[in-house]
């Protein structure tokens, strides 16, 4: 066998491996996202005019699996938040945070996410919120693994 056979197929082989290797820590992925709790802040550095409704807000990720979440962007994106108040829609936050390090029953708190309200979503925002409670808010996350989206709910 030539040497060129030789280093084809030893480079198929560790390639082979390393995707093996890297799907079976997305797989693993998924128990943890499971046992993934999120707990939104309260708005903060409210904003409003005519035109939008802005305010920003930190969410709480806590790892409540034995296992640690550590990922960089290759693997996972955090790339969407979906804000509910009473079980309504509210609006869609983009943070794309791409390197995630949460220890085993530890959390990670993501600061000031930019939330912006359009305005011709607002009247029926404001008439649900004049009573605000932080309970009634909830947040859904969804995250990229490898190419795949994996949603994280709040209970």
């Amino acid at each position: 066998m030539g040497t060129a056979k030789k280093i084809l197929i030893t480079g198929g082989v560790i390639i082979v491996g390393l995707a093996l290797m890297g799907w079976n820590k997305a797989k693993n992925l998924t128990k943890v996202f499971s046992k993934i709790d999120i707990i939104p802040s309260l708005p903060k550095n409210i904003d409003i005019n005519w035109k939008r409704l802005f305010f920003k807000l930190d969410i709480t990720f806590t790892n409540g699996s034995n296992e640690d979440l550590s990922l960089n962007g290759y693997v996972v994106t955090l790339k969407r938040l979906d804000i509910y108040y009473d079980g309504k829609y509210v609006a869609s936050a983009y943070p794309y945070l791409t390197s995630i390090s949460i220890p085993a029953y530890n959390s990670l708190i993501v600061h000031d996410i930019p939330v912006e309200i359009p305005l011709t979503a607002m009247p029926n925002i404001v008439l649900q919120i004049t009573d605000f409670n932080l309970s009634l808010l909830k947040v859904n996350a969804t995250v990229d693994v490898l190419g795949k989206e994996y949603l994280i709910t709040q209970d």
